[in-house]
């Protein structure tokens, strides 16, 4: 990676055998393959909401959660504009905010973090402002502005806290194409601010952004969209062991970066075998596109010859790290691949392709989804056995 500096009881038992490939670094498909057999884990389906209208909440999009240290869970419903809070067991407590430009207020809440001392803090990317509630009430006891601009980048997401400060990714704009090549390489930033959003001096992290297509009209004005199957860096922070874990999903190799000094701690690393790009996965694409001209666009483009590696990971709180890695078209399931703290593979869950996991906490599981039926965003959680 180019870096600078239940309401229904279902038991998931995996004892897997994966074809892993020998080595670092990108894969290929004729790559020598070697069995290894892994062990299972049993995980059992606590609560699900919001799939069912009886449900208490009925989300709207789901853009982030937490959970405190009591197993109090957190969730940023970016399009109602609110953060429902809810109890270890599913039952909601209360709302945290409403629409609005007021404190206590949003009007674009994506992220969403508890502190060691459970404090929460939540980030407006439209507002750019975050708002600290109270860990005993939910009040809000104050708000600062999050600094940005085009040469330091957009402030994006919160990724988390350590005793330096808090965690931000910036992403970079595109910008006037008179002054600056749209099809360069582009890179998101992390910043550590202090307490109060200020002293963003150099960033902790650079990594690449986003693959884009973009096209310059006539005018000079810059268009762009998503590549599909295009490359993007996932970062995020652990409290665990105070890192950025930092990698792009051409492979899985992650680093473990110091927050103090942007330094290489450590790489994890696992090969697998690449997923071609097929026609069908062109067709699937082109066809839910309307517009003539963008079929042409994205049919003209230079797509990748496979798959990104995995779709996103997050760290557990033992040090792990999951990687909800990329299946094949179609299929209903996807494999969550476990590396311990050493590197090694040690566990490979299925669970339905559309759960994207968020939080793992005390053995516990937290994510979210949307029905495959209906369409409705919901929340679910399980417990590891």
């Amino acid at each position: 990676m180019e870096m600078i500096h239940l309401n229904k009881l279902i038991i998931l038992s995996v004892v897997h055998s994966l074809f892993l490939l020998v080595g670092c670094g990108p894969s290929n498909t004729t790559d020598t393959e070697y069995p290894v057999t892994v062990q299972g884990i049993h995980l059992t389906e606590v609560f699900r909401i919001g799939d069912q209208e009886s449900d208490d909440v009925l989300f709207g999009e789901i853009s982030d959660m937490d959970v405190n240290s009591k197993g109090e869970i957190f969730v940023v419903d970016s399009r109602i504009k609110s953060v429902y809070m809810f109890t270890d067991e599913g039952s909601k407590i209360r709302d945290i905010g409403r629409s609005g430009r007021g404190p206590g207020e949003f009007s674009g809440p994506v992220s969403v973090h508890v502190t060691k001392g459970d404090s929460l803090y939540i980030f407006d990317r439209i507002l750019n402002r975050v708002s600290v509630f109270n860990p005993e009430n939910t009040v809000v006891s104050r708000t600062f502005s999050v600094p940005g601009s085009f040469s330091m980048g957009l402030p994006s997401s919160l990724l988390g806290s350590s005793e330096r400060g808090i965690l931000f990714k910036y992403i970079t704009p595109f910008v006037d194409p008179s002054q600056s090549d749209p099809k360069a390489p582009r890179y998101d930033k992390i910043y550590s601010l202090d307490f109060q959003g200020n002293n963003p001096n150099d960033p902790v992290l650079r990594v690449l952004a986003r693959d884009f297509i973009t096209t310059t009209s006539a005018g000079g004005g810059i268009s762009a969209r998503r590549m599909p199957f295009g490359r993007s860096s996932v970062v995020r922070y652990s409290n665990h062991d105070g890192h950025l874990y930092a990698g792009r999903n051409n492979s899985i190799d992650v680093d473990l970066i110091s927050v103090a000094d942007g330094l290489i701690v450590k790489s994890l690393q696992l090969s697998i075998p690449n997923i071609p790009i097929t026609e069908f996965d062109r067709d699937s694409v082109i066809s839910g596109i309307t517009g003539e001209e963008e079929r042409q666009l994205l049919r003209s483009a230079e797509w990748p010859e496979s798959q990104p590696a995995f779709e996103t990971f997050l760290v557990d709180d033992n040090g792990s790290v999951w990687f909800k890695r990329t299946m094949p078209s179609p299929s209903t399931n996807a494999e969550w691949l476990i590396l311990n703290k050493s590197g090694q593979l040690a566990s490979v869950v299925q669970l339905p392709k559309e759960v994207v996991l968020d939080v793992i906490k005390q053995s516990r599981l937290y994510g979210y989804g949307v029905d495959t039926e209906t369409g409705a965003p919901y929340l679910i959680c399980y417990v590891i056995r």
